[in-house]
């Protein structure tokens, strides 16, 4: 990253205070990793479109969770807005930020940790981003996604939604695509761009690849990198390249790109003692899409007003045209070959350290289980003597309730033989009163007769004194008894409920013993599954070293056979590197385009022009005016969609436009003599290097062209239903 900012002379930028805040970015891609501090403050909204927005009717809380599984992600937001945090002086030789370190950040993740994704999780995205473009501010969208091209961008539902962002002010950023090394149809990789690249609104980035150093002089255009014409609609593309080779930006840990390819993760040597990988080392369109973006935040930081249109033509017109021929560094992998050997050296040392931690690991897990079945059996016993304890009081408490019973019974016979004897006490006294009354009155009596009456009166008094005594006697006996057989019955009761409190007091003794022995099981429980977990992540570490070092010993031995192949066969891809469809416009020049002030009209469109073949003139020419590709022809590419409102579709470029001299394509045919861009386009006459013509009667296009029949466009070419004689099919 910090030679791609120097390459695009980013520096301009930041010395007029550019750092692309207030300026937000929505990136759709894998999610971003929440805990990589280069990125992660920088987000202020996440959403996961791979997840359902409600599961049983209820909002899903996965939809705003938004992690990076696949390391894509990350590692963009990193290329556009990294802060630099874990770099810079006291914590590395060089300091690794991003283009933009203060933009907003939207993560939109549509991408699995595959990589893959669908056509419909991209699209809702990008409405999305849209529908918040207000919120966050959202002035660029980047894809770095692609892809392959299955109808026309006026009907494809991709470039249909791309458009759309467009049109409501946001500036669209895509990766070209790394299909440039495809030999389909011996084409050397032309027509590779992908979906929705293809999109004329869209600025399309290729990448290039620096050549070690910190100039842009001697960069060249990546091979991989995808190029025009695009598939059915032939639009020339990319619009630009920019830097997007070795670019060393944010690691999302443990992905699968992370695991995939070891060897790229940024030596640690360079940081602090101690310290782990943060940087990982990627190539592709997409990183070179990233840098653009984070230029385009620059840009709009520093002159808001501009529109989609304007930034466009700005970097596209100040886009630089000057590019070595085949260099040095084309094929030189001897630097990855280094690379590759120092992370090899680099994991095969990690390894003694990773099987220590297993093996130590491993060791304190086998002593944690050895206690855990003791703690085990122990819990078994204590829950086993609750158990017995619980049927004690169980026992103790069912004991209780007929001897309850019964002492109630007896309390109750009891009480009423009291009250009985108490009744014939009370009957006897009152008897022997009258008793001793009559033997008193008959004493008294002052004749004989009276008395032998009263005393015959006194005995029979007497009698029945005597007989209630004996019934009071009987009565107090009973009563006597019955208070002896409540006294045993309660006699009996105490013991039960001594016998219960003392079953309760030893439950409570056991409960205790088994809380401690069970919170001890639980414990060694928890620490068992901690030491696991901590076993299989050591255990994964070593896999995971493992396999790195089966995988850098094997890409090792392929890219030392390539160094091999490359000494004695230097002419493996094709010479021509450069023309309109491998680097567009140009390559990206920041400072060019800050300093240079002209501005597009307003409410024009910079639509990426056509290529098409003229049949009259037998040249393949270019117009960004779509309308002269209707022409009255019901079999042309985009019917009535595009042509009944053709003056739409009119862009900046071409001869018929206010900017026709000193456009970026010329005066509306692609080449003319013999240079690249046209006699008064920005390349110009006398534009160095001046290549071959692209299409003439022995290029690689026309009807003698080395491919033969198998040419792109030509009177005998075998796509001649596709596109011939300038009847666009």
């Amino acid at each position: 990253m910090d030679r791609a900012a120097q390459a695009i002379n980013a520096n301009i930028a930041w010395s007029f205070g550019g750092s692309g805040k207030g300026i937000g970015v929505a990136i759709i891609d894998s999610g971003i990793h929440s805990r990589n501090a280069e990125v992660s403050t920088q987000i202020v909204y996440s959403e996961n479109f791979l997840q359902p927005l409600t599961v049983n009717g209820v909002a899903n809380p996965l939809r705003s969770v938004a992690p990076d599984d696949y390391g894509h992600g990350t590692h963009i937001a990193g290329a556009i807005a990294g802060s630099g945090v874990y770099s810079g002086p006291g914590k590395a030789l060089r300091t690794i930020q991003g283009i933009a370190p203060q933009v907003s950040i939207l993560n939109l993740k549509v991408l699995d940790g595959n990589g893959d994704g669908s056509d419909s999780a991209v699209i809702e995205a990008i409405d999305r981003a849209i529908s918040l473009r207000d919120q966050y501010k959202i002035r660029i969208l980047n894809l770095a996604l692609g892809r392959n091209i299955t109808d026309s961008f006026v009907r494809d539902p991709l470039c249909k939604a791309v458009e759309r962002a467009w049109a409501a002010g946001l500036v669209v950023v895509v990766a070209a695509g790394n299909e440039g090394r495809l030999q389909t149809n011996s084409v050397a990789g032309y027509g590779t761009i992908q979906s929705p690249g293809n999109s004329p609104w869209v600025i399309t980035v290729g990448a290039m690849r620096g050549s070690g150093t910190p100039y842009r002089d001697d960069d060249e255009i990546a091979t991989y990198s995808s190029k025009g014409p695009t598939a059915i609609d032939h639009v020339a593309k990319p619009d630009l390249v920019a830097p997007g080779n070795l670019i060393d930006a944010s690691l999302s840990s443990r992905s699968s790109l992370a695991k995939a390819y070891p060897q790229n993760l940024v030596d640690a040597s360079t940081f602090s003692p101690g310290s782990s990988p943060n940087y990982i080392t990627l190539s592709g369109t997409s990183m070179a899409s990233a840098v653009t973006s984070g230029a385009i935040a620059l840009l709009l930081q520093l002159e808001p007003n501009l529109t989609p249109d304007q930034v466009k033509a700005r970097l596209m017109l100040t886009a630089s045209k000057k590019f070595p021929r085949y260099g040095s560094f084309y094929q030189d992998y001897s630097l990855k070959v280094t690379k590759l050997q120092t992370a090899l050296t680099h994991t095969l040392q990690t390894i003694p350290a990773l099987q220590l931690t297993v093996d130590q690991t491993l060791l304190q897990l086998n002593g944690l289980v050895q206690q855990l079945a003791v703690a085990q059996t122990a819990a078994n016993v204590a829950n086993a003597a609750v158990t017995t304890a619980q049927n004690a009081v169980s026992a103790a408490t069912n004991a209780l309730a007929p001897l309850r019973s019964a002492a109630a019974v007896a309390q109750a016979n009891a009480t009423a033989a009291r009250q009985k004897a108490d009744a014939a006490y009370s009957n006897w006294q009152t008897a022997q009163d009258a008793a001793n009354k009559a033997s008193a009155a008959a004493a008294s009596a002052s004749s004989l007769l009276e008395k032998l009456r009263l005393a015959t009166l006194a005995t029979t008094a007497q009698l029945q004194a005597d007989l209630l005594k004996t019934t009071y006697a009987t009565l107090s006996l009973t009563a006597q008894t019955l208070q002896a057989t409540l006294n045993t019955a309660n006699g009996i009761l105490q013991s039960a409920l001594s016998v219960l409190s003392n079953a309760e007091s030893t439950l409570v003794t056991k409960l205790q013993v088994k809380t401690l022995a069970n919170e001890t099981l639980n414990t060694l429980q928890t620490n068992v599954k901690t030491v696991t977990q901590t076993l299989e992540d050591a255990q994964a570490a070593l896999a995971d070293a493992l396999q790195a070092v089966a995988t850098l010993t094997n890409t090792l031995a392929q890219t030392r056979l390539l160094v091999s192949n490359s000494a004695t066969n230097p002419s493996r891809h094709y010479d021509s590197q450069y023309d309109l469809f491998t680097i567009g416009a140009g390559y990206l020049d920041l400072g060019a385009a800050i300093q240079n002030r002209v501005i597009a009209p307003t409410g024009a469109a910079a639509l990426s022009p056509v290529a098409y073949y003229n049949g009259a003139s037998a040249k393949v020419q270019i117009t960004a005016n779509y309308g002269v590709l209707c022409g009255g022809s019901s079999g042309t590419v985009w019917g009535p969609v595009i042509c009944a409102s053709s003056q739409k579709y009119i862009g900046l470029w071409g001869a018929n436009q206010a900017w026709s001299h000193t456009a970026v394509w010329g005066d509306s045919v692609l080449l003319e003599g013999s240079t690249l861009w046209g006699a008064t386009a920005a390349w110009g006459t006398a534009q160095s290097p001046a290549f071959p013509l692209l299409w003439d009667s022995k290029s690689m296009f026309a009807s003698s062209t080395v491919g033969g029949s198998s040419a792109l466009w030509g009177s005998f070419a075998s796509t001649r239903d596709t596109l011939s004689d300038g009847d666009i099919q």
